[in-house]
């Protein structure tokens, strides 16, 4: 916890997924107020068609016990979509974000549940 997961349909070289990982979970932690030692970051490359367009896109996934709020989320939306733009050329209206608050007793980790 706290987790965010990116599908996107743009091509993201091997070389730079490990930069690309690291960025967003610089940006969930700050943002989240959580220790980075515990966001966990996936990444996968999909096909994406938004708008009956298929092409660049980008779809976040973004999990927290607590620390998500409407401003905490509308300023981690407002991050992703420039680091998407920035980094991948992906115009923020080709993004989405979700956000789902997890009750403690909904996630495990190390053998128990928060």
């Amino acid at each position: 916890m706290p987790l965010i997961k990116m599908q996107t349909a743009s091509p993201i070289d091997a070389s730079k997924q490990d930069s690309v990982m690291k960025s967003l979970s610089d940006i969930v932690a700050k943002e989240t107020g959580k220790p980075a030692a515990y966001v966990m970051v996936t990444l996968e490359q999909t096909p994406i068609m938004m708008g009956e367009k298929n092409g660049d896109a980008a779809f976040f996934d973004v999990r927290s016990i607590g620390s998500l709020s409407p401003e905490t989320n509308a300023s981690i939306t407002k991050r992703l979509c420039q680091f998407c733009n920035d980094t991948l050329n992906i115009p923020a209206m080709r993004v989405y974000v979700s956000f789902t608050d997890v009750a403690r007793s909904n996630w495990g980790w190390n053998n128990d549940t928060f």
